[in-house]
């Protein structure tokens, strides 16, 4: 695996003129890093709303949100357990996908806490098998997923049975069920292969949305994240094989790119374009990262906030 600083744009300070210009930057570019920064939380969220228009709460991470700043910013999950590549958000149910994550490092990480993994989409479309690439592409895929009331309310930002059905019916195509014990059963139709400046790239929450790994000689169910009622099937209504996954592995390993974590890192990256995960940690430590993803598109953020119930946070110099 290949560390990210021989990769990743790399912005210097001075060159930094706006938060604009980090968008532009980060279109073009994928991914960036900025080193030797001292943000506080509300300092990192005024960058980031420069940035974006709206943003996402991960219903995944409903534990981890920060109470203070705008109420928008969670902090990485602490643990030993990695995270395949995958995506941000491209297993919801969303008109639009988020198309943008940013990570900033408050403090070192406790040594043995690995770093973010990454994958470049559009390498990894061109590298993939052409049969792989054709299946998804002919068929797209469908996520299941059970989650419980804390996580939907979470992610659609609302309490209400109500709400949550008309938010919804607004989503086609999408199959959703209610249970007796206030679970949400959800499948959602969408595709694998996501066009960015015109070039197709392999981005997606796959890998990040396994009920289980297959056998695998360095990944497995105990030290890599999976959920018991997740599941991915083609279009079709075929189920993802084993092989299919184990594929997908293979070729994300050979490509991934490792950040090593230090005090002042401000992460972008473009969620369409590159695909995130994280490495096996050999420590259980908190991880001093904070967390925002959403839209830097207006129009995409703009239909994201008639779904959401929470207000969309534009950025200052808009209407």
């Amino acid at each position: 695996m290949r560390n990210s600083q021989d990769s990743l744009t790399l912005i210097e300070l001075e060159d930094i003129v706006s938060a604009d210009g980090l968008a532009k930057t980060l279109d073009s570019e994928g991914a960036i890093l900025v080193r030797d920064l001292d943000l506080t939380l509300e300092e990192f969220e005024d960058i980031s709303r420069g940035i974006c228009f709206f943003f996402h709460h991960p219903g995944s991470r409903y534990q981890l949100q920060n109470n203070s700043g705008d109420q928008q910013t969670t902090s990485a999950p602490a643990g030993v357990q990695g995270r395949l590549w995958h995506s941000e958000g491209h297993y919801y149910p969303y008109i639009e996908p988020l198309d943008t994550c940013l990570f900033y490092c408050a403090a070192d990480l406790a040594p043995g806490s690995a770093g973010t993994t990454l994958v470049d989409g559009q390498l990894l479309y061109d590298t993939l098998p052409k049969k792989i690439t054709d299946n998804f592409e002919k068929n797209g895929i469908v996520y299941e997923m059970e989650w419980e009331p804390a996580r939907w309310s979470a992610a659609f930002g609302t309490t209400s049975k109500i709400e949550l059905k008309d938010r919804l019916s607004q989503l086609a195509p999408t199959n959703f069920k209610i249970k007796d014990n206030g679970a949400l059963f959800l499948r959602f139709a969408t595709q694998a292969i996501n066009l960015k400046n015109g070039k197709p790239c392999f981005t997606n929450g796959i890998l990040g949305h396994l009920d289980a790994i297959p056998p695998h000689a360095k990944f497995n169910k105990q030290n890599t994240n999976t959920r018991p009622n997740n599941r991915v099937f083609f279009g079709d209504g075929e189920l993802l094989a084993d092989q299919v996954i184990l594929d997908l592995i293979f070729y994300c390993e050979n490509l991934s790119l490792e950040h090593h974590w230090r005090k002042g890192d401000l992460l972008l990256i473009d969620n369409n374009r590159y695909m995130h995960g994280r490495g096996l940690s050999s420590v259980n430590a908190p991880r001093s990262i904070y967390t925002r993803f959403g839209w830097r598109d207006m129009d995409a953020a703009l239909k994201a906030s008639t779904i959401n119930a929470i207000n969309p946070i534009l950025r200052r110099n808009c209407n």
